[in-house]
């Protein structure tokens, strides 16, 4: 494993935050449902410090680490969907 828990932990905290403050700067629109959405906008890449130094792939298997974030990250968008389906 090339990054932590921590760091993937971190990673994906970040990553909403940030998506947060494009929203909230209308950005990124509120709809968006998906990660992979998120590139008609702007480079996801850079959410979560995923375009950072300590992200730089060197082996396909540090690749597992990077998915965790996206993942995470694109379930948090589609559950945030669904809730605002809800309100």
């Amino acid at each position: 494993m090339y990054h932590t828990e921590q760091q993937v932990s971190n990673a994906i905290a970040r990553a909403k935050s940030e998506i947060l403050e494009d929203i909230a700067s209308g950005i990124v629109p509120e709809s968006v449902t998906r990660f992979a959405d998120l590139y008609h906008y702007v480079d996801a890449n850079r959410y979560g410090g995923l375009n950072d130094d300590e992200w730089t792939i060197t082996d396909p298997s540090e690749m597992v680490e990077l998915s965790e974030v996206v993942d995470a990250v694109d379930e948090w968008l589609q559950e945030r969907a669904k809730d605002a389906l809800l309100q």
